[in-house]
């Protein structure tokens, strides 16, 4: 990938596409209607997160300090649709496995931040890391 992160956000109406680029900017592009009936919203998200896709965007976006594209370009980007249910199943396992690897992450950084909080207690003598009781 680039040094731009796309996102997708899916609503029943619209579809837009988030740019973030290095420096922190965003920028978004959206259209009404543009989720047809029969495309499931976690599936789509996840095909555009694809990186096939992310490279896709990332060339058919307007280069510069923040990067877009035109509904009228969007419009023309090839999405793989299988059946309704093919794509609720393949939507349901990776929206399952996201909400798992955000909760890991939370886990991750509540973790650093008592390690971080722990270091200098622990160096100075003010708290007795475990197993070094008198």
């Amino acid at each position: 990938m680039t040094d731009h992160e796309y996102r997708a956000e899916i609503s029943a109406a619209a579809v837009t596409i988030s740019a973030r680029a290095s420096g922190g900017a965003t920028t978004s592009t959206s259209g009404p209607n543009c989720l047809r009936e029969g495309v499931d919203r976690h599936y789509l998200n996840n095909y555009l997160s694809h990186p096939a896709v992310l490279d896709w965007l990332t060339r058919n976006s307007v280069r510069s300090p923040i990067p877009s594209i035109s509904t009228t370009v969007l419009g023309t980007l090839p999405v793989a649709l299988p059946p309704q249910e093919v794509q609720r199943s393949i939507g349901h396992a990776l929206h399952t496995l996201s909400e798992k690897i955000e909760a890991h992450e939370r886990i991750a950084e509540a973790t650093a931040a008592l390690r971080d909080t722990l270091l200098p207690l622990l160096i100075s003598g003010a708290v007795i890391a475990p197993g070094e009781e008198e």
